[in-house]
C-alpha cells in the first residue's frame, strides 16, 4: 500500500527532480513492506491481509503470509547490487 501511494507521487510529478525523488520514496516503500513480510508476526500480517481483502477464502488468509514469505525477497536488487 505505500508502494502504491509512492509510484503514484512518481506516475504525476512534475519535473526530473520530483521524478527522481519519487521514485527513491517508492523503493524505499517496497524494501519497507519486503521487511515488514519477512520481519512481522504472521498473525499481524493475516490481520492486515484480512482487513484488505474482504472475503478472501479464510484458508487461503491462512496461507498466504508463508507463501509471501516464500515469493517475495527479503530485500530488493538496486543499481547499487547490480554494478
Amino acid at each position: 500500500m505505500l508502494a502504491i501511494r509512492a509510484w503514484r507521487r512518481v506516475h504525476h510529478s512534475a519535473d526530473h527532480g520530483q521524478e527522481a525523488q519519487g521514485r527513491a520514496a517508492f523503493q524505499r516503500a517496497l524494501e519497507r513492506a519486503q521487511r515488514y513480510i519477512h520481519e512481522a508476526d504472521t498473525t499481524e500480517i493475516t490481520q492486515l491481509l484480512a482487513a484488505y481483502l474482504k472475503g478472501i477464502d479464510p484458508k487461503a488468509l491462512t496461507e498466504l503470509p508463508g507463501l509471501m514469505r516464500t515469493e517475495i525477497p527479503e530485500r530488493t536488487a538496486s543499481t547499487r547490487d547490480i554494478s
